[in-house]
């Protein structure tokens, strides 16, 4: 089985290309949905640690010079950077390092996506303009954050990684994907923009029945998602940046 895939469904609106590097992910978000998955492993199996695939370098080194030059997105199932509480260390991961490595030294490029923050900036010396770098933004609000992505980076850090790769003349891009509390979604967007992404992928909350009772009772059930999706879409076009809505955010703004 390769390791360079083509994704499938919804995971497909962010890429035609993809690579998991590591078999688990600590940070611990209460809406990841691996673990909801059929073949998915236990969410306290999931989450306890950062696993990497085994011989994942070996077989990107195989695979990589194999293919055409093309996009490789970091990561689906996992983060890129699994860091425990985002030290700001800023030094490279050496899984993830040397994949980026060897799939730049194929003639590739990369699209990576993660919550890691100033832990996920060592590795900018490896990227240039063709490569993308986005982060996903979902609360404003710090307690929030830790609530439901308890050991993720905080938002601010993930913002202050946005600006580092902005100024190193990286193509940035901010995910805001779960849309859980709108306001703080478009708040995290004006952030973004701030920090320099040339464009936004927005979607909502899936999944919303696998939360725990007690979190999916703080989802609000009464969002206006059409008056939502055009203040996006409005502000975006402000600061001249693509806005691309995922199938069900369309869905829920009658856009479809």
């Amino acid at each position: 089985m390769t390791v360079i895939y083509q994704p499938k469904g919804r995971a497909r609106e962010y890429a035609a290309d993809a690579a998991n590097l590591y078999k688990t992910c600590p940070h611990g978000c209460a809406y990841c949905y691996v673990p909801t998955m059929p073949w998915g492993p236990s969410r306290y199996d999931f989450h306890k640690g950062s696993v990497p695939k085994k011989d994942i370098i070996t077989q990107l080194r195989k695979e990589a010079p194999r293919l055409s030059p093309r996009q490789i997105h970091l990561c689906f199932t996992c983060d890129p950077y699994p860091c425990v509480r985002a030290s700001g260390s800023t030094v490279p991961q050496e899984i993830t390092h040397e994949a980026i490595w060897t799939l730049k030294q194929a003639g590739h490029t990369v699209q990576i996506l993660t919550k890691g923050g100033l832990d996920s900036t060592g590795d900018f010396s490896l990227l240039d303009e063709h490569d993308e770098y986005a982060t996903t933004l979902t609360f404003s609000d710090a307690a929030d954050s830790r609530l439901w992505e308890p050991h993720a980076a905080l938002p601010a850090d993930r913002i202050e990684a946005l600006k580092i790769a902005h100024s190193c003349g990286i193509t940035t891009w901010a995910s805001l994907e779960p849309v859980v509390y709108p306001e703080q979604s478009f708040q995290m967007l004006i952030h973004a923009l701030e920090a320099g992404v040339s464009k936004v992928k927005v979607g909502p909350l899936n999944y919303k029945g696998r939360l725990p009772k007690w979190l999916a009772d703080t989802v609000p059930d009464d969002i206006d998602w059409k008056a939502f999706v055009e203040n996006v879409q409005e502000l975006c076009r402000m600061w001249q940046a693509e806005c691309i809505l995922k199938d069900d955010m369309k869905k829920l703004a009658g856009l479809d």
